[in-house]
Order: C-alpha cells, then sequence, then structure tokens
C-alpha cells in the first residue's frame, strides 16, 4: 500500500474522525507516543481531512530538519522550513544572508498563499525561536510584495526606484539573490523568493517578455507569464525609518570587516510591535508542538540570554543613535518570555506531541499504540 493510500485510509477512518472532535471541541488534543512517523502520517491525515495548514513548533533545528524529512517523504503538499535567526537580538553580528533570504521566501511563500493558493495546503516547520519579534509587521509584507506580470504597463524608473526601496542593489550584471541590473529596456532581477533570476524584456513601458536565466552562463530557460518580487530584507526599511527618525534625517553606519551593521536591533524602534512568525500563520491552520514543555523551557532560557545580551549592548547602541541626532533609546521589544508567546496560541487548535505520558498530558489524550 503506498503512503497516500495510507494517508487517504486514516484520513477517513473513525479514529480520525473522533480526534478531530475532540480537537473541535477542546481546542487542544495530547497525542502520546514514541514513533514521529506514525505521528506526523496521523497529524498529516487529520490536516487533510480538515483541510488545514500545519505549523509545526520544535525546540531545536536538529528535530526540525527530522520532521521536515518525515512530512517530505510522505506528503506532497507545500513543506517548509523557516531557519530561525542564529544570533541574539542585540548583537553588532547581522544575521547571514542565507538565513535571511531563506525566511524572506517562506513569509512571500504565506503571504502569497492568501492571494493565490487557497486550495494547497502548507506545512510549516520551524523551531521556537522563530515565535520571538524579529520581523516587519505583515502589512509592510503585503504592500511591498511587487507582481509583475507579461502584458503589465510600468514606468522602467519606477520600476529600478521600487526595486532599490526593496532592497535590492544595483549591478553590472545580476548573478547573486538580492540583485538587479539594467541594459536599456531589459531589466534583470534575481529575488530572493525565487530559485533562479529573471529577465524582463520591455517595449516601451510595456512588458513584452519574462524569462528565466542561468546566472552562471546568462543564458536564457523558460518562459514565465509572472513573476513576484518580495521585499530583500529589512535592512533598507530600517535604515530609512532611522533616518526619518535623526534630527539631521541621516544615520552613520558602522561597518566590521566589510560587513553592514545588524540594523535588525534597532527594529523596535521603527516597528510599534515587531512581528514574530506566529503573525503570519492564518486561522484555517492547526498549530503543533513537539514536546510542548521542553519549548517553553528553550523559550525562557532564551529569553534570559536575551536579557543579558540587551544589557550587554544597549550603552553602545544608545550612544550610537546619540551620534546620530535620535532622540529615543532602545527598548526590550525584540524578546519576549514564555508566557506572552504562547498565549497567542490560544486562539489556535493545536496537537501536543509527547513520547511519554505523564501528569501534564492526561487531559484529553491519544495514546498512538492505540
Amino acid at each position: 500500500m503506498s503512503l497516500n493510500s495510507i494517508i487517504d485510509y486514516i484520513s477517513n477512518s473513525q479514529v480520525t474522525k473522533e480526534l478531530i472532535e475532540r480537537i473541535e471541541t477542546s481546542y487542544e488534543l495530547n497525542i502520546i507516543g514514541s514513533n514521529r512517523f506514525a505521528k506526523a502520517l496521523l497529524i498529516n491525515s487529520i490536516a487533510n481531512s480538515e483541510n488545514k495548514n500545519l505549523f509545526l513548533i520544535c525546540s531545536n533545528v536538529e528535530m526540525a530538519y527530522k520532521w521536515y524529512g518525515y512530512f517530505e517523504s510522505i506528503d506532497n503538499s507545500n513543506v517548509l522550513f523557516y531557519p530561525p535567526n542564529e544570533n541574539l537580538p542585540y548583537e553588532k553580528r547581522s544575521k547571514s544572508s542565507e538565513v535571511e533570504y531563506s525566511q524572506l521566501n517562506v513569509i512571500s511563500r504565506l503571504i502569497n498563499k492568501e492571494e493565490n493558493d487557497k486550495n494547497k495546503n502548507i506545512i510549516l516547520i520551524t523551531t521556537e525561536r522563530a515565535l520571538q519579534p524579529h520581523l516587519l509587521n505583515k502589512n509592510y509584507f503585503k504592500i511591498s510584495n511587487l507582481n509583475l506580470q507579461k502584458g503589465n504597463i510600468i514606468e522602467l524608473d519606477y520600476l529600478t526606484k521600487k526595486l532599490t526601496e526593496l532592497g535590492y542593489s544595483k549591478e553590472e550584471i545580476t548573478t547573486t539573490e538580492g540583485q538587479w541590473s539594467r541594459r536599456g529596456d531589459i531589466i534583470d532581477i534575481y529575488a530572493v523568493n525565487n530559485e533562479v533570476p529573471v529577465r524582463l524584456e520591455f517595449f516601451d513601458n510595456n512588458i513584452e517578455k519574462i524569462r528565466e536565466y542561468d546566472p552562471s552562463n546568462q543564458k536564457t530557460l523558460d518562459t514565465i507569464n509572472n513573476i513576484n518580487i518580495c521585499p530583500c530584507g529589512s535592512y533598507q526599511k530600517i535604515k530609512n525609518g532611522l533616518i526619518n527618525l535623526s534630527k539631521t534625517n541621516t544615520f552613520n553606519m558602522d561597518f566590521n570587516d566589510n560587513k553592514r551593521l545588524n540594523l535588525d536591533r534597532f527594529l523596535g524602534l521603527i516597528e510599534e510591535e515587531p512581528a514574530g512568525l506566529i503573525d503570519f500563520i492564518d486561522n484555517n491552520s492547526y498549530i503543533i508542538f513537539d514536546e510542548l514543555e521542553i519549548c517553553r523551557k528553550f523559550t525562557q532560557n532564551w529569553f534570559y540570554d536575551s536579557n543579558d545580551n540587551f544589557d550587554n549592548n544597549k550603552s553602545l547602541i544608545n550612544e550610537s543613535l546619540e551620534k546620530n541626532n535620535i532622540n529615543q533609546k532602545l527598548t526590550k521589544k525584540l524578546h519576549k518570555n514564555e508566557e506572552e508567546i504562547y498565549k497567542k496560541f490560544s486562539k489556535f487548535k493545536r496537537i501536543n506531541l509527547y513520547e511519554f505520558e505523564s501528569k501534564i498530558n492526561k487531559k484529553n489524550k491519544f495514546l498512538l499504540s492505540d
């Protein structure tokens, strides 16, 4: 029997219907058992039966990768991994472009699913770290997404200005993510949410052709009808926000080993409430916790580490703000304690996964061995 047949069988079983009814009634179900692959089959079947998305949260990256492998092997819907930030929130060191671009790709998929792929379920896997505030608000990503279609009328000067505003850098030749270039009526763009760059060919202000191309040899590949371009990180947006806060309308950035200063640590100055990944999850999702108590413990430990990180860096950061004529002080907006983080899940239907039965998961439990 194929895995798809097994999923269909479990989805339509009486046990699955009873479990769904229990989730609907109490908003929470505890599934207990040691076999994570069997859990993946079960929760995938529950989600399929109810046409729900899955948002699975683990305590660490290693376990998240394992879950990613389980779901990829049994499901042909969209399985996404959202990498957490590698560093504490107030460090001078920036996160790697690989992590940032992977995060932006997932955010773009979530935003555009609301508009396009409503019938295609998503399985999103991450760690508890991604629940912390570290992103610009959801509305910014919605209004900043640039969707270009063949036949669109758009002024070239407007497009190039927009790309700069989104954080893309102008180069002679576009070869890596986050770049764009122009040669007459041809504009190349390597969107961070696209696997390959695209070449837009204009006739006057009309997009005549959109073609993907190989960045290693610049040869064109497939012709496509549209391309979605998401922001290339938060750097440009935060920089502009800091410039607006400055009395002199300037913000001089430090450089370290030719790397840009981590402006994400100033995010709390330009966002009243910086977003976490949970803010991009729609209500049509089951929230899955792999060992909830361990996730909560990791969250609280990270909160204590971030508190120390804030205390160790606030003087230098505030000094930088003062030098740039910004009359604001850094505040603790980029780390939340476990109570603040997990209360956000009260409105979602939740499935908690445990390896062993204990007093904390006795209520509304289902033993996988049954």
